[in-house]
């Protein structure tokens, strides 16, 4: 992750659920995010994911890791986005880093960000997706 000085931004508004069953992960992102004062839930499976958003009506926007336990985040954010259509989902993936050349029209997601992220590039990204 590239720890550029970022420009402040104000989401307290807005809620983002964090699908990720990395703790060390989990923990990076919500530390990232506590400087936009966006609300922060976490699932730490896809099946989990699919039960907050049923659960959560307040979900503003995902960040979804592909290898997650039970079901793949690509598989999470199919059924997430077939009842939730208007939430936008962001794949966070190594693969990509690895030179595996993945687009977000192939699977069903609004945008796919590399790890490690510069996190200018994800929050202009975020930018892109909420409806400010």
């Amino acid at each position: 992750m590239n720890n550029e000085k970022t420009e402040k931004v104000d989401w307290n508004a807005f809620t983002v659920l964090i699908v990720e069953d990395d703790l060390a992960n989990y923990k990076l992102l919500e530390s990232l995010f506590k400087k936009t004062k966006i609300n922060i839930l976490w699932a730490k499976s896809g099946i989990e994911a699919i039960k907050t958003c049923e659960i959560c009506n307040k979900i503003n926007i995902i960040l979804m890791d592909i290898q997650l336990p039970e079901m793949d985040g690509f598989e999470a954010s199919k059924i997430i986005k077939s009842k939730h259509p208007d939430i936008p989902v962001i794949i966070l993936t190594a693969s990509v880093a690895d030179g595996e050349s993945i687009r977000a029209d192939d699977f069903i997601c609004d945008r796919i960000v590399s790890k490690p992220f510069n996190l200018n590039h994800l929050i202009n990204t975020i930018k892109e997706l909420l409806p400010l």
